[in-house]
């Protein structure tokens, strides 16, 4: 990953304005890139393959038009993508014919059921499409998976802000993104979608006797059980990743028990590491994130003894 010292451009950081879709079939990945960033929006690379960040975007809000362009050109073959700032939603469409996703029928289950007006489309090379709209103030939708079982439809992703979104022209090894129905301007989302995008609230977890959360806690021991976890179920293979999930769950809720950890985190980490490792791709998202609730509750019912003072 590379450092990059950002300027802290806080006119466009988080704010929708008068954002528009630029047009970037003809162009190159730097001039892409210069372009959104000329039109209010923060391109980020990432990996071709992996799709993981090449720079640290969140904590870095915008590049000159003319350091974008050469950041783009400084990382040949990666793929351009964009954070979404608030007010803008994408639909992320997969087309998964094993499961029975088909994207053209997604489609038409979305029009049908919320009225959809016609919005920029970008075909992807999986074969499926991302839908761009804008939503009215003060809706706050969340990024979350199709297969998490909170969206009315099946085989949909939402990505909004804090989310990336993949953009034209990038080129992956099984083909390239492509605007299918490019136009400027973003489609206020409908009132019945709007409903839809905010997911229901999770059940929370009850710590019993679990002690708060306190940083000072946090130690060198902390710190490397946490790691040693995650990574254990970012690198788990087919076969044994469901119960690696499982186990670590356990062991870090312990340590929340224990105070040693903010549950939150901890769950947002497990969630990631199963996405790394492709569980909620072959289990689902529903079934993964009942593995990791089972494995909290598990710990958080067995708060881990914490040596006095690690460092």
């Amino acid at each position: 990953m590379t450092n990059i010292n950002y300027h802290n451009d806080t006119q466009h950081q988080g704010e929708r304005g008068e954002l528009k879709i630029p047009d970037t079939r003809s162009m190159s990945m730097p001039e892409a890139a210069a372009t959104w960033r000329r039109a209010g929006w923060q391109p980020v690379p990432l990996h071709r393959d992996s799709g993981v960040p090449l720079v640290k975007w969140r904590i870095a809000p915008h590049l000159p038009e003319s350091e974008t362009f050469e950041l783009f050109r400084r990382f040949q073959g990666c793929r351009l993508a964009i954070a979404l700032p608030i007010g803008v939603v994408v639909l992320d469409i997969d087309h998964r014919p094993a499961k029975g996703w088909m994207v053209s029928e997604i489609l038409h289950a979305l029009k049908q059921r919320f009225n959809l007006p016609r919005g920029p489309l970008c075909a992807t090379p999986s074969g499926g499409a991302h839908l761009w709209f804008s939503v009215p103030d003060g809706c706050r939708p969340k990024n979350w998976t199709s297969q998490a079982g909170r969206f009315p439809i099946e085989g949909v992703d939402v990505r909004c802000l804090g989310g990336l979104i993949t953009v034209s022209p990038t080129q992956r090894s099984d083909g390239s993104y492509k605007w299918a129905d490019w136009m400027p301007d973003l489609p206020e989302a409908p009132s019945l979608l709007v409903d839809a995008l905010t997911p229901p609230p999770q059940k929370p977890i009850k710590l019993g006797k679990a002690k708060a959360y306190s940083p000072t806690r946090v130690t060198r021991y902390i710190e490397t059980i946490y790691k040693r976890e995650i990574e254990a179920v970012r690198l788990s293979g087919c076969g044994g990743r469901n119960d690696q999930l499982f186990k670590s769950s356990a062991a870090l809720g312990s340590i929340v028990a224990a105070g040693g950890l903010p549950l939150d985190h901890v769950r947002e980490s497990l969630v990631a590491a199963a996405v790394a490792c492709r569980l909620t791709n072959d289990d689902g998202a529903t079934a993964t994130y009942q593995t990791i609730e089972s494995g909290l509750r598990a710990g958080l019912a067995c708060p881990r003894r914490l040596p006095e003072g690690c460092q």
